[in-house]
């Protein structure tokens, strides 16, 4: 069948009898419906689903339109940041991967063009960094109909917080532990990278920049539309009255849509509540009257107080992981402070405010008001939250990190508050064999120490158990490795006898990776049945839909991600090279 021509479904009116327009009335792009040019644009690649960078999206599109360096969705930092957390390698250069900006649909037509203006600063995120290439000339040459579009932009004036350049690549030949975790202020950030200092006021070159600040805020102020405007504001200072400084140009704009401001990169609780007064006065909401006035909330009746705690922090959002020599796993920016994320804007981590934020933290004031609420909370706490207690050393997500084979179930009842371990409904334990069958035999005795444990200090009764067994090297699958390996699942299972009146068991065996599988899956409900009986059904419990929620696991938070074209974000299709980190752009930071 012959495709038929655009033409043919676009007759004017006048003409809608006959099958096809002659040549002097050919229709153009214009006549399309809005909604299809809208959609052709997004496939174009005009909406990015990461932001857009003022000072480098220039020279990054150069470079990639050339003929031996072609994009690659693999490294992106955006995306990696905000569906994994802390990467080594990509957090700690903030570059993008993805294809370049189609610039040239700027320069077919005056209407057109227009018509992709708005949609290019409507529909993306842009960022600017003072300290970039360019510095804000880039935001200070922006027309005012660009201007009015935009829709979430992120300033940064003084960023303190360590940034590699391209020497960086030489770090990865440098051999020992000295190299590992550059998260933080490591020594070679001051040979390899660079950082800004802290703002000052009575610094010549600092007060140029508060000056250029003014400009910038100016021109926001009497060409966007500020009550649909998304703002970040990064300007780490070095004392509380170059904050104010700072705040005070800030307030010549007022409703916008959103607000997030970073005063000091170290903690202060001043330098955070100047910004959350700041950002409260910008974003118009009314003043905070619950300091003010001091209600009695804790003098109610213990059933609605207990009803009115339970929708408080103590319930976290995600399951709590515990490892001998670090407690708690130490948790990272909650990845919502800032729409470009490329800065953080948490009050826990730095002296600032973002109204967005979903940083969890275990309230400890909450426990410390009085008798009766500590014991309702205390209830509250460990009856609603799951603990995921790992070996020592170890993530769920990567049970190679783990030092040994069994979680260190002893030493965290030994760390918890006395009739504190009753409370326990929902314990996760995980269990890393080592890579040869023959060991399990030896590891057994431990084993059954921690069921002994379980079935002593817990109420087994109103307990759901959850088992992860993995192993910590990627073993060879074929029928004499599956032989050993439900041998070493029927010992383990098999100390689970004693324990024969749990509320749930579920178990997931060969964690994480072949865990869902049909036949991993029909194993372990028969090991299940093994211990509860029969008729046990984990499926009907709700196995598969209480698997782990972890804070740093953006798969199993977000779900599937798409952009604005239809294309699938996350979780992306991992390759050979999506695992190396990219070759360095020349253009970055020089």
């Amino acid at each position: 069948m012959v495709q038929r021509k655009l033409d043919y479904y676009l007759q004017s009116s006048t003409q809608s009898g006959s099958p096809s327009l002659p040549p002097s009335c050919t229709l153009s792009f214009l006549d399309l419906p809005y909604q299809i040019r809208c959609r052709i644009y997004f496939l174009a690649g005009l909406v990015r689903f990461c932001p857009i960078d003022f000072n480098q999206e220039g020279p990054r599109a150069r470079y990639y339109l050339s003929e031996e360096n072609q994009s690659s969705d693999y490294a992106c930092f955006f995306k990696s940041r905000k569906f994994m957390g802390h990467l080594y390698e990509l957090d700690c250069r903030p570059a993008c991967r993805c294809p370049p900006l189609p610039f040239s649909l700027l320069c077919i037509s005056r209407t057109i063009s227009k018509e992709v203006s708005c949609i290019l600063y409507s529909k993306n995120s842009f960022t600017i960094s003072r300290s970039n290439p360019w510095g804000l000339k880039p935001l200070r040459n922006l027309n005012p109909y660009a201007l009015s579009c935009l829709r979430v932009l992120n300033i940064c004036l003084n960023d303190c917080e360590c940034r590699y350049n391209g020497a960086f690549q030489s770090l990865r030949t440098v051999q020992g532990p000295e190299v590992q975790g550059l998260f933080l202020c490591h020594p070679a950030c001051r040979r390899y990278g660079f950082h800004n200092k802290p703002l000052r006021h009575q610094a010549r070159q600092d007060a140029a920049t508060l000056l250029e600040f003014d400009n910038i805020i100016a021109r926001l102020a009497a060409h966007c539309q500020l009550e649909s405007l998304r703002l970040d504001v990064v300007c780490d200072t070095e004392d509380l009255e170059t904050a104010h400084e700072v705040v005070r140009r800030l307030l010549l704009i007022q409703k916008l849509g959103d607000c997030s401001i970073r005063l000091s990169q170290k903690p202060s609780w001043q330098h955070s509540a100047l910004a959350k007064q700041t950002t409260r006065q910008l974003v118009d909401c009314p003043p905070d009257q619950a300091e003010d006035i001091k209600l009695r909330t804790y003098h109610l009746p213990h059933e609605i107080l207990a009803h009115i705690l339970q929708y408080s922090e103590l319930v976290a959002p995600f399951d709590l992981e515990w490892s001998p020599g670090r407690g708690l796993v130490p948790f990272d920016c909650c990845k919502k402070c800032t729409a470009t994320l490329d800065h953080c804007t948490c009050s826990f981590y730095h002296g600032a405010y973002s109204r967005s934020c979903t940083c969890w933290r275990l309230p400890l004031s909450i426990f410390l008001v009085s008798r009766q609420v500590h014991g309702i909370a205390k209830g509250i706490f460990y009856q609603r939250n799951r603990f995921v207690i790992l070996p020592k050393g170890g993530r769920l997500d990567d049970l190679g990190s783990c030092q040994r084979p069994f979680p260190g179930l002893t030493t965290l009842f030994r760390k918890l508050p006395r009739n504190t371990t009753q409370l326990l409904r929902s314990i996760c334990l995980v269990v890393c064999l080592p890579e040869s069958a023959p060991a399990y035999s030896q590891l057994l005795t431990e084993w059954r120490n921690i069921i002994r444990l379980l079935l002593t200090v817990c109420d087994t009764g109103k307990l759901t158990l959850s088992l992860f067994l993995g192993h910590k090297y990627e073993m060879d699958r074929g029928p004499e490795s599956e032989v050993a390996l439900r041998s070493s699942y029927q010992d383990l299972i098999r100390c689970l006898g004693e324990v024969r009146h749990l509320q749930d068991l579920f178990i997931y065996i060969q964690w994480p990776n072949y865990t869902t599988t049909s036949t991993t899956a029909r194993y372990s409900s028969e090991l299940e049945k093994e211990v509860l009986g029969p008729n046990y059904d984990s499926m009907t419990k709700g196995k598969w839909a209480r698997l782990p929620k972890l804070w740093y696991n953006g798969m199993s938070r977000e779900g599937p991600v798409f952009a604005a074209d239809g294309r699938r974000v996350w979780p992306r299709p991992y390759g050979d090279d999506a695992y190396g980190p990219p070759t360095p752009p020349p253009y970055i930071y020089v």
